[in-house]
């Protein structure tokens, strides 16, 4: 025979986990919240308006019921936010059913009233309480059982009473049947709502996660980029290698090929630095020095259509910055600017100071490419963005740019017009002379 194990005789509903179902019920009134306070004020305003109006000093006897149970049920929600049991769940219905049946209860205490304006009263307590329900509580059907029920027997009620009160059968019969048609289109109306809502948030789900497969597709793509780049460079040396005889020349060559090889290995601190604002190795840096670098790792990357001119402004002051992390910037605009010219051009970097009398040393990379619109140009520092076919750019060089040079205090400025070409500008305070 088969022996039981421990679990044979666990009760489904006892193992279940109510958490997602507590937490929602607790997430729709937070207790501190503006709507609980503002429900209390709005209530009681209206109980003192009707008490004095109506000589129903009863009602302030019902108000201090209500909010008992209103605060009880916050208290609850609270206490139960990190409980899993059937038990708690149970618990907070019992008091949404209480704090329901507490207003049905107003509702048939006002419509026992002899004037137009106690009937006037009911009906609107009623309406209320079927609007509370159709906004907050349909998102849980049970939640929204014990909520309704309560208040859709109070209209039964209500319609019920007029047989008492007008001795007509007739328009008795009438009066229910008003209300029950009144209650089944209530409840209609909240399924189709929460029918809508639940393919609303299912649609969502779809769409967010739909965003994360595309941002990550082009998150990889953008490190593959930055990798190609730093590859072309390395193979170019390589190649130009086999092709040269003078020793010289060759160990050049190799030097430059190792330089790139190990940008490659600080790629993943430009990406960390990008997404969690790793700290900069700043140091003193020349601006002819760090131009004149880049001028060997741009060689063997462009195509003979395309002519490379550095200009350098004398007497630059030098500038706090990650050298490193600043050739991998200028290295992306520049690649930029060549895929901007697949026809070839002029791709033109310089280092200058912005205007005569300041400090402001300026990068500017300027092509004669294809250019932007300004629409291009307001979203060019978004990530992802990219004027390239999705296969050949995903737009996160330009983002990364961004990133790095406001960490570095600096300023992107983008000028372009189609057909034109682009100049991006880098702006960054330049080091006194002392």
């Amino acid at each position: 025979m088969k022996k039981s194990s421990p679990t044979d005789d666990t009760d489904p509903a006892q193992s279940r986990d109510y958490n997602p179902y507590i937490r929602q019920i607790a997430g729709l009134d937070d207790p501190k919240s503006a709507e609980v306070f503002a429900r209390i004020l709005l209530v009681f305003v209206a109980v003192i308006t009707t008490a004095i109006v109506l000589d129903m000093g009863v009602l302030l006897i019902w108000y201090a019921v209500y909010v008992s149970v209103l605060l009880a049920d916050q208290a609850l929600s609270e206490a139960s936010r990190s409980q899993s049991s059937l038990r708690w769940y149970i618990a907070q219905l019992s008091l949404v059913v209480l704090q329901s049946f507490v207003v049905a209860f107003l509702a048939i205490l006002l419509w026992q009233g002899e004037s137009p304006l106690h009937a006037f009263a009911a009906l609107l307590t009623v309406t209320a309480a079927m609007i509370r329900s159709l906004l907050l509580r349909s998102l849980n059907i049970a939640l929204l059982i014990c909520d309704a029920v309560p208040i859709v027997a109070a209209l039964l009620l209500m319609a019920a009473s007029m047989l008492e009160q007008s001795g007509d059968p007739e328009k008795a019969i009438a009066a229910v049947i008003m209300a029950l048609c009144l209650s089944s289109y209530f409840f209609v109306a909240v399924w189709q709502h929460a029918v809508k809502r639940r393919t609303y948030d299912k649609s969502q789900q779809v769409l967010f996660q739909a965003q994360k497969i595309k941002a990550l597709g082009a998150l990889t793509g953008g490190v593959a980029h930055d990798f190609n780049n730093l590859l072309t460079v390395t193979m170019g040396n390589l190649e130009l290698y086999e092709q040269t005889e003078s020793e010289e020349e060759r160990k050049q060559l190799v030097q430059d090929a190792y330089d790139a090889a190990h940008r490659g290995s600080q790629l993943t601190r430009h990406l960390l630095s990008y997404a969690r604002r790793a700290p900069l190795l700043e140091s003193h840096t020349q601006i002819g020095d760090a131009i004149e670098d880049l001028r060997k790792l741009l060689v063997p990357t462009l195509p003979a259509s395309i002519a490379l001119e550095l200009q350098v402004a004398p007497d630059l002051p030098k500038i706090m910055i990650d050298p490193c992390q600043l050739q991998s910037a200028l290295l992306n605009l520049a690649i930029n600017a060549r895929d901007a010219m697949p026809k070839g051009g002029r791709l033109t970097i310089s280092g200058l100071l912005a205007d005569e009398g300041t400090r402001t040393v300026v990068f500017q990379v300027a092509d004669t490419g294809t250019g932007m619109t300004p629409a291009q140009i307001e979203q060019a520092k978004e990530p992802f963005f990219s004027t390239k076919p999705y296969e050949t750019g995903s737009g996160l060089g330009l983002s990364s740019v961004t990133g790095f040079v406001e960490q570095s205090r600096g300023k992107l400025e983008i000028r372009s017009k189609p057909g034109k070409g682009t100049t991006v500008r880098l702006l960054f305070s330049g080091l006194s002379q002392s």
